[in-house]
């Protein structure tokens, strides 16, 4: 147990917390699935269910949550009402409105989340418990849930330190317990882990802004307005070896497409980087998780040429493989934004022939085609892409 403040807690051995006390009130109990996801709150005669971010039972009501742009955009209860989220550029809710466009709540927040004011109106017959950066408030106790870990918006700080260190080159990663890098109006944390940026005028598609950072290494390498980099000017040559997110990006494409044209490369980049909090795939919020989590088969299967290039570019042996250099130099730009898609958003791609391989090595695990809806999706052409390039990819209608 760990007390902190008015607070008394109780960790688990995976240091999540599991029961937390409150000015000596009654206790809150959480309980979580295998991968550390919250899937139950108790407090008293009160429980909360929950089925990853789209559903809870909050005592005898339950909430549909429904998604757009992996954004939180509208709440359903169970007696039939609707509750839609208005928000800022940090995600953060400013106004609920029910169906008849009526204000239900609104609030203001100072710039670490501490409340500025909160104003219910309709007798408060709802309660958004998703405030600030969208995330929920866990009220019985005044902290917000960054699934990762608790956060104190008094304090400004987490509760608990984080397990990792995202980027051990930046001095502020470095206080494991700061709210994302000290700098709450750039960016969000929705995991707990790695701050993200939040600035969704620039932002298209799940693509990266160049950061203010980017924009002056290039000035100052060339006294030109900025071309896209090399694969080995120093910002890029940085990148690849203090990034891990863009050095598994790089095995990745090189595992399922190594052969094929620069073109394929740009391609499966470009649907990694559409997925990013997307659809069915709204609770992955960083290009790392789609690839570990979303079914990329050469990251997955860890295949001999995955484990070569993640070999190669944590050795920093760059320009002594040329293909995998050149993977690195093409989908670069990409990767932090400086081009735009190239496959009008498509978030689907399959190798006919590895296909079907697969599908007569693992019968059980893979078909000649993939299980997809395919009356909800629908082909797309790339232009560039060659005659031995066999792939297939596909979009949303």
């Amino acid at each position: 147990s760990e007390g902190i403040g008015r607070r008394n807690i109780t960790y688990n051995h995976t240091n999540m917390p599991v029961q937390i006390s409150y000015k000596g009130g009654t206790p809150t109990y959480l309980t979580y699935d295998g991968e550390g996801n919250r899937i139950k709150k108790v407090q008293g005669a009160s429980t909360t269910i929950y089925v990853g971010d789209i559903f809870e039972k909050r005592g005898a009501i339950e909430v549909s949550h429904i998604y757009a742009n992996g954004k939180r955009i509208m709440s359903r209860t169970s007696d039939g009402k609707e509750y839609y989220t208005h928000t800022d550029h940090l995600g953060s809710t400013n106004l609920v409105t029910d169906e008849t466009g009526q204000v239900i709540e609104e609030n203001g927040y100072l710039p670490f989340g501490g409340a500025l004011f909160r104003n219910e109106y309709n007798g408060g017959t709802f309660k958004s418990a998703y405030r600030y950066t969208g995330q929920e408030l866990d009220s019985e106790y005044e902290l917000y849930n960054y699934n990762a870990r608790l956060y104190d918006p008094v304090m400004s700080r987490f509760i608990s330190p984080d397990t990792i260190i995202p980027d051990p080159y930046n001095p502020q990663s470095l206080n494991r317990y700061a709210y994302c890098l000290n700098n709450p109006l750039k960016y969000t944390d929705p995991s707990g882990h790695m701050d993200e940026y939040t600035l969704p005028e620039i932002v298209v598609n799940g693509y990266r802004p160049m950061s203010i950072e980017d924009i002056l290494t290039w000035i100052n390498m060339t006294c030109v307005p900025p071309e896209p980099p090399s694969a080995f000017s120093p910002l890029s040559r940085d990148e690849i070896r203090n990034n891990e997110e863009f050095r598994i990006l790089v095995a990745t494409v090189y595992g399922e497409a190594g052969k094929s044209s620069k073109t394929a490369w740009k391609a499966i980049t470009c649907v990694a980087l559409n997925r990013v909090g997307k659809r069915e795939w709204s609770k992955y919020h960083t290009v790392k998780d789609i690839i570990a989590k979303t079914g990329f088969d050469a990251y997955g299967r860890k295949t001999s040429e995955y484990k070569l290039a993640i070999e190669y570019l944590a050795a920093d042996k760059l320009g002594t493989n040329q293909r995998i250099d050149n993977i690195a130099k093409e989908i670069y730009p990409i990767y932090i934004g400086f081009y735009k898609d190239i496959t009008e958003n498509a978030v689907l791609y399959y190798s006919p022939k590895a296909q079907l391989e697969l599908s007569v090595k693992y019968p059980d695990t893979y078909s000649a085609t993939p299980k997809w809806d395919f009356e909800v999706i629908s082909e797309v052409t790339i232009s560039g892409m060659q005659s031995t390039d066999d792939f297939k990819f596909y979009k949303y209608k």
